[in-house]
């Protein structure tokens, strides 16, 4: 029975890591529109990994077979039992964390303003945060990326810089430098006249709703007229609808910042019951050496 739920538990454990690792490689995304149609994606719940029923599971798992193992297996070392119990705690903390607690994510352009409260639905926060500038550095000799930076203004405070590495501190909530996109931005000549336009905006011109999206795919865009639709190539062209005529240009590129809003109600008491373990551990080595 002890090498059964020793077994079992380490094979819990490297699970959640498995897929705690995997999940990295994806955008976490808070709405359910946003999710992946790919089934292993879809099955492993990947791209929303964080506050998915499957991990909230996985936790609950551990924390029962770390209450089972103080009684089945009769820890008598008082040591011992101290530990399993700090350790079932911190799992409980951490689903606390992760389903109750407000995990979002919050895309913003260069230069564009949001407000904080709406973005979390709290009145209380009235802050105005601006993306001044999105950097990013990159391996030599490479395309890939290796670090990138968002110049946040929040209000008339002093810009701060917003890294993978550090977080900023909004009240109760702390904001993660997540992932960034690249979003085109067309020039658009209708009626003798040109307007700047990106992917996701819409426009409205003469009582006309004109609005353009990217496909799934990434290999076309649909250009939304009023309530028709036309597929074009990403790089737009010359095109009309009914009796209208177009002319889209891709002017250039716009970065996206995804920044990964979090409330932080139980890592208080993370972090005590991790003082706690290491003073527990310490507490059982020197007692078994004395």
């Amino acid at each position: 029975m002890k090498k059964n739920m020793l077994l079992s538990f380490q094979i819990l454990t490297k699970i959640i890591i498995i897929l705690l690792a995997i999940s990295t490689f994806f955008i976490q995304h808070e709405n359910p529109e946003n999710y992946s149609n790919n089934l292993l994606v879809k099955l492993f719940s990947l791209d929303h990994y964080y506050n998915s029923p499957l991990n909230i599971a996985l936790f609950s798992l551990m924390v029962i077979l770390m209450i089972v193992a103080i009684f089945v297996r009769r820890l008598k070392a008082k040591d011992q039992i101290i530990l399993h119990i700090i350790i079932a705690l911190s799992f409980l903390v951490i689903i606390f964390d992760k389903s109750l607690n407000t995990h979002l994510m919050m895309p913003i352009f260069e230069g564009e303003t949001i407000n904080f409260g709406k973005i979390i639905g709290d009145d209380n926060y009235t802050q105005k945060i601006v993306l001044e500038k999105f950097d990013i550095e990159y391996h030599e000799d490479s395309n890939m990326p290796s670090a990138y930076t968002s110049t946040l203004k929040i209000d008339d405070n002093n810009p701060i810089q917003l890294n993978v590495n550090k977080p900023v501190k909004i009240g109760k909530y702390r904001l993660y430098q997540n992932a960034f996109d690249r979003i085109p931005v067309y020039n658009l000549n209708f009626e003798g006249s040109d307007f700047e336009i990106a992917i996701g905006d819409t426009l409205l011109v003469k009582n006309h709703t004109i609005f353009i999206d990217m496909k799934e795919n990434r290999r076309s865009i649909n250009f939304c007229f009023n309530e028709q639709q036309k597929t074009l190539s990403p790089m737009g062209g010359k095109f009309h609808i009914n009796k209208f005529e177009f002319d889209l240009k891709m002017d250039n590129v716009a970065y996206v910042s995804i920044i990964e809003v979090a409330s932080v109600k139980g890592m208080r008491m993370l972090l005590f019951l991790g003082l706690a373990f290491l003073a527990a551990l310490g507490f059982a080595f020197w007692g078994k050496r004395s």
